[in-house]
């Protein structure tokens, strides 16, 4: 299921271009139709091989909070929608989701090779699910 991302994990580097993240994130961002943050959980539970109730839950092992994190992140910054409602859907408040973007944001401000591959490859299976197939219901 996996093989359709880009990132070589064998190598050392990701396919993304390090030293340029947001103009990498232009990029995937203009192929982007408009997603939906239940979309978002779902590539994130993927890709992270979490069940969604993991990171819906209450759990705070370290694999589960940077998916959880991650998702948020990707939610925040590819979905029009506030805070409130990325909070809604992962059975969080909106000022943990803020904290987990800001933690998020540090790493690639950091330059975390593993986060920014992982946003690339959560946008990469987003994108690939055919959003005129699913039903639009708001934000």
């Amino acid at each position: 299921r996996h093989t359709r991302f880009k990132c070589d994990w064998s190598s050392d580097v990701c396919s993304s271009d390090l030293e340029r993240p947001c103009a990498v994130y232009a990029r995937i961002q203009s192929h982007l139709k408009r997603i939906r943050v239940r979309d978002v959980l779902k590539a994130s539970c993927r890709y992270f091989h979490r069940a969604e109730s993991e990171i819906t839950g209450n759990y705070r092992i370290k694999e589960v909070t940077i998916a959880r994190h991650v998702g948020m992140y990707v939610a925040y910054r590819y979905c029009e929608t506030s805070l409130p409602a990325i909070a809604q859907v992962y059975q969080r408040d909106h000022t943990t989701v803020l904290s987990g973007i800001r933690r998020i944001q540090a790493l690639i401000d950091a330059g975390d090779r593993d986060t920014i591959c992982s946003i690339e490859c959560i946008l990469e299976d987003v994108r690939s699910v055919s959003v005129e197939d699913q039903p639009y219901w708001g934000a």
